[in-house]
């Protein structure tokens, strides 16, 4: 793909990102051929949108999804801040087209991780760390197609980022096995995502570890204060109108949001 079909894709996603609009699928403007080509159209995107990055989400990041994904390493996508809430959220009827709720174990950071040549070991990394924290992501997307829908078309649309609610800390995390902390998610009333188990759990000291490391060969690095959400600690669920849910992280807290 060279730079003006990079820039075609960017416009049409920036436009549907704006304007509330959906691209059809299959795509001749958006159709990145691998995961370089998808993360340079999500990077000029975000040139586009000219919103403020509060942090990262990571996708496909448990060993189970990234095999089943195809792509060669997970992706990531911005967290903007006019679409970071704290718990309890709410959100109108109509703020989703593809919602799908994930109940995350985060990170926020103390100070930068700037880009360099040297991999950041996984010490360095922890040291930066001011807190571990409990979240729920909302996936979307800005594609007119059920899923399944491509990874690398998600990674182009800012790896389907559609809402982040920031949940409280997590105290004493560092001598907590985070990977290992029962998730379930709840909604109306009903259990809907149990906790996920051996491959199909993201560990989340390792994702922090590589996002890292990702985002510095990437050139952009991270900042202090960002949040970094590693992955759904339970199995992801579709959510529409109506949704009342709850993500239960057992002796840590919980993180609610409504959809109207």
């Amino acid at each position: 793909m060279n730079q003006n079909r990079i820039a075609g894709a960017a416009d049409a996603l920036a436009a549907a990102w704006q304007r509330g609009g959906r691209i059809d699928l299959p795509s001749a403007v958006v159709a990145p051929a691998d995961l370089d080509e998808a993360v340079r159209i999500q990077d000029a995107l975000h040139e586009r949108l000219g919103l403020e990055c509060v942090g990262w989400k990571v996708g496909m990041s448990s060993k189970a999804a990234l095999a089943a994904s195809g792509l060669p390493a997970p992706f990531t996508g911005r967290l903007y801040r006019p679409r970071q809430f704290t718990t309890p959220a709410s959100f109108a009827a109509d703020a989703f087209s593809h919602a799908i709720v994930e109940a995350e174990i985060a990170f926020r950071m103390a100070r930068d991780l700037p880009p360099r040549a040297a991999e950041y070991t996984e010490a360095e990394v922890l040291e930066a760390v001011a807190t571990a924290l409990l979240g729920i992501e909302v996936a979307d997307n800005r594609y007119d197609a059920k899923p399944p829908i491509s990874p690398l078309l998600l990674t182009a649309d800012n790896g389907a980022t559609g809402a982040y609610v920031v949940g409280p800390d997590i105290p004493g995390w560092r001598d907590i096995d985070l990977a290992a902390v029962e998730a379930t998610l709840e909604v109306n009333g009903a259990l809907a995502g149990a906790s996920l188990q051996g491959d199909a759990r993201c560990q989340p000291v390792p994702v922090l570890v590589w996002a890292a490391n990702a985002l510095s060969v990437r050139g952009v690095g991270l900042r202090a204060g960002d949040i970094v959400s590693t992955g759904t600690a339970c199995a992801p669920t579709p959510c529409g109108p109506g949704t009342r849910a709850i993500a239960r992280f057992a002796g840590l807290g919980e993180v609610r949001l409504t959809i109207a």
